[in-house]
């Protein structure tokens, strides 16, 4: 099941690229994506609909244009991905054998990365799931580490 969903905060940061590309004409790269995912996404409809501006690159490539949009029109495109990641949740666990799963529900889930710093998402899978989620205060380079580790083991 997990192999068939996008899943990790590359898969949101292409979501907000497309979305700039497609909505007001203008490309921001990979880091600019990151940005607006990280300090503009919420797991929750914002209490506050600030109006946001974000310098991208021209379509045509001839210049760069300033574009205005609002942390609603972040949160409605990044709900379905969301929802996918609380449902995968669910499904791993339900395929994990029962000692595992105890061990899950005796220790939070801990988030990693940059998609772990969107506001709300821990509430938002424990929410979604019964979970006790835990968002890791460095989440980085918890991925830098694992990345480490991964590789001095194969």
């Amino acid at each position: 099941a997990y192999a068939e969903s996008p899943i990790g905060g590359h898969y949101l940061n292409r979501l907000i690229i497309r979305y700039f590309h497609q909505e007001h004409g203008v490309h921001i790269d990979a880091l600019g994506a990151e940005d607006i995912k990280i300090n503009t996404a919420s797991a929750y409809y914002p209490n506050q609909n600030t109006q946001l501006d974000c310098v991208g690159r021209e379509s045509d490539g001839k210049g760069t244009k300033r574009v205005t949009f609002y942390r609603s029109d972040i949160f409605q495109l990044l709900q379905n991905p969301l929802k996918e990641w609380t449902t995968l949740i669910q499904k791993v666990c339900a395929d994990l054998h029962p000692a595992a799963f105890e061990d899950i529900t005796h220790h939070p889930i801990r988030l990693i990365g940059g998609g772990s710093q969107i506001s709300g998402l821990d509430a938002f899978i424990n929410q979604q799931t019964g979970l006790e989620v835990e968002c890791s205060e460095f989440p980085r380079e918890c991925v830098l580490k694992g990345a480490q580790l991964f590789h001095r083991n194969h």
